[in-house]
């Protein structure tokens, strides 16, 4: 099963994607704010982890810079729509930057275009292939499934 974190500090969005995710099978983990999805991204080890870059406690690039070698797992989301804040977030290796308002199916193509990628990285460093390679492909087929 996917695993997704999800960070997000408004309470209305953050529902929405971990209804959105959940309905798709993932299994999603939520966060309210910066430290707390530091904290639960070491401790569940998600796949991909969509983030608010504006958080109480610690922002959206803040806890980028912590994750180190990890960041390319996080998709910023973000209000704020400079160019500054983009470039930011990708040079501290965020897999990707998506403006608010989005639409959820692209957030989905987001999500599993990354989740395909990783599972190249990772069948390219030992041979062994992404855990979740079937779910993921039931995604990108229009399955639907996490």
């Amino acid at each position: 099963m996917v695993k997704i974190l999800i960070a997000e500090d408004e309470e209305i969005m953050r529902d929405m994607l971990l209804r959105f995710f959940e309905k798709r099978g993932c299994s999603v983990t939520t966060a309210s704010d910066g430290l707390e999805a530091l904290d639960k991204f070491k401790e569940i080890e998600p796949d991909i982890a969509i983030m608010d870059n504006h958080m109480p406690v610690m922002n959206g690039l803040d806890v980028l810079h912590a994750l180190g070698d990890d960041a390319d797992k996080v998709i910023i989301m973000s209000g704020d729509n400079s160019i500054e804040t983009y470039f930011k977030s990708i040079s501290l290796g965020a897999a990707d930057f998506i403006h608010k308002p989005f639409d959820l199916d692209l957030m989905e193509g987001i999500v599993v275009s990354h989740l395909k990628r990783l599972e190249k990285r990772k069948d390219n460093y030992d041979g062994g292939g992404y855990a979740n390679v079937n779910k993921v492909n039931q995604i990108a087929a229009g399955g639907r499934r996490c």
